[in-house]
């Protein structure tokens, strides 16, 4: 298992929008994963306008703070103009491989991306994900995320129940003094562990509410 710090200097130069913040940014050149091909954290400004494409990935956008709009295409065709927000029921959307958006930060905005290998997607549709009691459940083709929060003294099983466990990245994100307890190592504010396949993991939160981000591939 592997612990990757945030880096908060890092810019990262997007058209139109000029440098922004990507303080997670971690691709298969630090996990060594064959399937999931990246996890990516920005911190967008308000009011900042992206233009993004899946490319040949399926694409998970995943909400961690603020407000953001997106405006997703398919094949050259509108899908729809979507909202997320951290104070309300959409979290989270999926984009199928060769997908396009226009993202707009309503606000200062937290936003993953998470991306698998689109081969076997060839029939998805953009998606819109809600949270129900603290938790956003997503999958694709290729992977699935989950969005949980959880109190002081929960305990989370990051391995799927009668299968191999699959590669996974898990993100952690606490307004205040959250942290928690992953393979008897701390995992803090802005963190995220590396788990490769095959191995056991369980996550404790040790202290305050946390967000966790559980990215996995398809099992």
């Amino acid at each position: 298992m592997l612990l990757i710090e945030p880096d908060f200097t890092r810019r990262i130069d997007l058209p139109g929008a000029g440098p922004c913040p990507r303080p997670v940014d971690i691709d298969q050149s630090v996990t060594g994963f064959a399937d999931l091909v990246s996890l990516r954290v920005y911190a967008f400004a308000a009011g900042v306008t992206i233009h993004g494409e899946a490319e040949g990935d399926e694409l998970f956008i995943v909400l961690m703070r603020g407000t953001i709009d997106l405006s997703v295409r398919e094949g050259g065709e509108q899908v729809g103009v979507f909202s997320l927000d951290t104070c309300g029921e959409s979290r989270a959307i999926y984009m199928p491989p060769g997908s396009e958006y226009y993202l707009t930060a309503q606000g200062d905005a937290d936003v993953a991306y998470a991306r698998v290998r689109g081969e076997a997607a060839t029939t998805r549709r953009t998606k819109v994900f809600s949270s129900a009691d603290g938790r956003t459940l997503g999958q694709a083709a290729g992977m699935t995320f989950a969005l949980t929060s959880l109190e002081p003294g929960a305990v989370l099983d990051l391995a799927p129940s009668g299968s191999p466990a699959p590669e996974r990245l898990v993100h952690l994100r606490s307004s205040g003094a959250g942290r928690a307890e992953i393979g008897g190592r701390p995992l803090g504010d802005w963190q995220t562990a590396v788990i490769g396949c095959g191995a056991d993991a369980v996550l404790t939160v040790d202290d305050g509410q946390v967000d966790i981000l559980l990215v996995s591939a398809a099992v």
